[in-house]
């Protein structure tokens, strides 16, 4: 008699990828919103659905915002989006925003290292803070601080900015990040929202269906 499950007639199962396991996990998250909307089960969701299940579901509004633009995603026109064109949606939506926030991080990442070279430059007492002195002078002089922060930056800047926790007239490094990041936030916020509409638009939905 023939055994079975031996290894010689046994597939070896081969392990998803972390991309892999991502996208799936999107798709599967993606499938539960569109049954959270398709409450009488029709196969099909229209806006009313939609916007019930994100007055109810924080995370799904969140997720795409002011909501969903009906004539950019129903493909057919019917005024309704099947299964596949909402999860089609969803899952272009999240992989934009995470890879718009993936970049993000990398880009804090470099600018925090770039920051603790520019700090310590600044520093020149190496007493670990940057007083307005200091701050004054790197910002003349200084082309590393002249490339984070605008050279019309003052100590009451980031004083205002409720960045100088402890009001000693000083910056700290923690202090000094905190502060050139939110000035990063606000120079990108823009260019960051314009790129993951550019993501959107970019996406051939009607292809998906051919």
């Amino acid at each position: 008699m023939r055994k079975k499950g031996t290894a010689k007639n046994k597939k070896a199962a081969v392990a998803a990828t972390p991309a892999e396991s991502a996208s799936g996990s999107i798709q599967a998250m993606a499938e539960a919103l569109f049954k959270e909307c398709d409450k009488n089960g029709s196969g099909q969701v229209d806006a009313q659905e939609i916007a019930d299940a994100m007055n109810v579901n924080p995370s799904f509004k969140r997720l795409v915002g002011d909501g969903i633009d009906m004539k950019q995603v129903d493909v057919n026109g019917n005024g309704k989006l099947s299964s596949l064109e909402f999860v089609h949606f969803v899952t272009v939506t999240v992989r934009a925003k995470v890879a718009a926030e993936t970049a993000k991080d990398a880009q804090m990442a470099a600018m925090e290292k770039q920051a603790r070279a520019v700090f310590d430059s600044v520093d020149t007492n190496k007493d670990g803070s940057i007083d307005g002195e200091e701050l004054a002078k790197g910002l003349r002089v200084n082309k590393g601080l002249q490339a984070l922060v605008r050279r019309d930056v003052s100590m009451k800047d980031i004083i205002s900015a409720d960045l100088d926790e402890n009001r000693d007239g000083k910056v700290s490094f923690d202090e000094f990040c905190a502060f050139i990041r939110a000035e990063a936030e606000k120079a990108e916020a823009q260019t960051l929202a314009a790129a993951f509409e550019e993501t959107l638009e970019d996406a051939d939905l009607g292809a998906f269906f051919d």
